[in-house]
């Protein structure tokens, strides 16, 4: 949703603060619509920094056995499989996220966030591979 700062007979200094707001209300509209970034500004809001977890070393050498997967795939119908395997544990995150920071483990909520990073970095990376596949 856009906001206009249309305004007829309004001041210059009028119409430049209407920009202003109307800049900022499309901005935390965008922000509540990305559930990555309605995360983010959740943890901050409760105090909790979004870009300080770290995640298991299990994680990491899985996620990396997962892009090499992504980069080894040589046709679509394959990545395509990747991708709704990748989205599925996208939205598994999400959904664990929303549980532990309800129940007030905002820690716990920070680590799948920062796993939920991992995954939207590997959906870029499909995005592109894909992008790869349709050119040959």
């Amino acid at each position: 949703a856009v906001v206009s700062t249309q305004s007829t007979g309004s001041s210059a200094e009028e119409q430049e603060k209407a920009a202003t707001k109307s800049a900022l209300l499309n901005k935390a509209y965008r922000c509540l619509r990305d559930p990555y970034c309605r995360a983010k500004t959740l943890l901050q809001c409760a105090g909790q920094d979004p870009t300080v977890s770290s995640v298991e070393n299990e994680f990491l050498m899985e996620m990396m056995d997962f892009n090499d997967e992504v980069e080894m795939c040589e046709d679509l119908a394959s990545l395509q499989v990747i991708r709704e395997a990748n989205e599925t544990g996208l939205s598994n995150l999400f959904d664990e996220f929303d549980r532990y920071f309800s129940e007030g483990h905002t820690d716990v909520a920070a680590n799948r966030l920062t796993k939920c990073k991992f995954l939207l970095q590997t959906r870029e990376r499909i995005d592109q591979r894909e992008d790869f596949l349709t050119v040959l």
